[in-house]
């Protein structure tokens, strides 16, 4: 058996989004962030319908302003967000019996989200 671990059936995703405006001229930045179903095969490198290992995008906020605080948008829907993948992965775990990794919601392409 290998030490591989598993990974989450649906994970949140970020991404850079693009300022408009004047929010470009004074440097603001933005993100996009979504929560999606993997096929627990890899991780989708992209927020997209056509990722390879992308099953679908359950939920998109975004473009979210990044804050210096916890009220700033981005804050509000990273929260949100990983509460609901974190719901979902629970209630796939009961439906079908699946093992979870340890806070599995924070898992991302590119390693575990701080």
């Amino acid at each position: 058996m290998t030490d591989t671990p598993t990974i989450p059936r649906f994970v949140v995703m970020t991404s850079r989004a693009q300022a408009t405006g004047s929010a470009s001229k004074y440097g603001y930045n933005y993100r996009n962030i979504a929560v999606v179903e993997t096929d627990g095969v890899g991780m989708p490198k992209m927020i997209s319908d056509r990722a390879k290992h992308l099953v679908r995008v359950v939920r998109r906020w975004g473009p979210c302003n990044v804050g210096k605080t916890e009220r700033s948008a981005y804050s509000i829907a990273l929260a949100e967000a990983e509460a609901r993948a974190k719901q979902l992965n629970e209630e796939h775990a009961a439906l079908y019996g699946a093992r979870l990794a340890p806070d599995a919601s924070r898992i991302t392409s590119k390693g575990v989200q701080s």
